[in-house]
């Protein structure tokens, strides 16, 4: 993309969704002043940086980024984010690129990927939940012999035993003991049966997912959610245990009266 068009597409940015950008440089930063600073530093900074834009994806989406880490830099001496952002990720998604950094630390910072643009939130949560292993599982696996890149073509209940045999896609085939078929879910809370019917109306979803606010509380009050059901309003970390640092403290400060720390951080 040539500068004049990007100018122009960040000029149209700017009046559109400058409120926007301001709450959440508001909920990195704890102060106003210092978000308004931000939020014009950000935009100073695109115009700047513009070269580095690749076109890989939407203008707003890499705004956000830069937003994002001229949000981090006002917040705390340099040398301590340099040092922070070299060690506390969510430990969800890569980190060994700069926009995977980035992404990890939205995904990290549940109140601020709260308060972004939902077509920004759609690129950063399925990134964070793609299929891969924490770097502690490797000790644990380094004695099992893994199957890769094959597709499980048959299955049969061996009659002879009490054993499952697989036929796979590459010619070979695999004698077990059981098969666990990891597909995912969606989530719906409209089908947990442990909410009544009435319950379920009066509540506000998206496509299954119950829509939260502070404490991650649903539209229904008193009523509020955490785990899977909460990854929709607040990111991906919601799926993983990193994820209870931020949802224990800030249901609990909801549920007793407290006011909402400024920031609560998912590592």
């Amino acid at each position: 993309m040539d500068r004049d068009r990007l100018i122009d597409e960040l000029e149209d940015l700017y009046r559109r969704s400058y409120r926007r950008f301001l709450r959440v440089a508001i909920a990195v930063v704890g102060d106003e002043s210092v978000g308004h600073d931000v939020v014009q530093e950000a935009f100073a900074r695109a115009i700047r940086l513009g070269a580095s834009y690749r076109g890989d994806g939407t203008v707003e989406a890499w705004l956000w980024r830069v937003l994002v880490n001229a949000a981090r830099a006002a917040r705390q001496p340099r040398n301590e984010v340099v040092e922070e952002l070299s060690t506390a990720f969510a430990d969800v998604g890569g980190v060994s690129t700069d926009d995977e950094r980035v992404r990890a630390w939205v995904a990290a910072l549940p109140d601020v990927f709260r308060r972004l643009p939902r077509g920004v939130q759609a690129q950063i949560g399925p990134a964070c939940i793609a299929p891969m292993g924490a770097y502690w599982l490797r000790s644990r696996l380094q004695d099992m012999r893994l199957t890769l890149g094959r597709d499980v073509v048959a299955a049969e209940q061996r009659r002879d035993c009490d054993r499952v045999l697989l036929r796979l896609s590459g010619g070979e085939s695999r004698e077990v003991d059981h098969v666990v078929l990891g597909t995912g879910f969606h989530v719906d809370v409209r089908r947990y049966d442990f909410l009544t019917p009435e319950l379920i109306r009066s509540m506000r979803l998206a496509d299954g997912s119950p829509v939260l606010g502070t404490g991650l509380e649903s539209s229904v009050p008193g009523l509020h959610f955490i785990g899977a059901s909460a990854a929709h309003s607040f990111g991906p970390v919601m799926r993983f245990v990193v994820g209870t640092a931020y949802a224990a403290p800030g249901l609990a400060r909801h549920v007793t009266g407290r006011p909402p720390a400024p920031l609560i951080r998912a590592w």
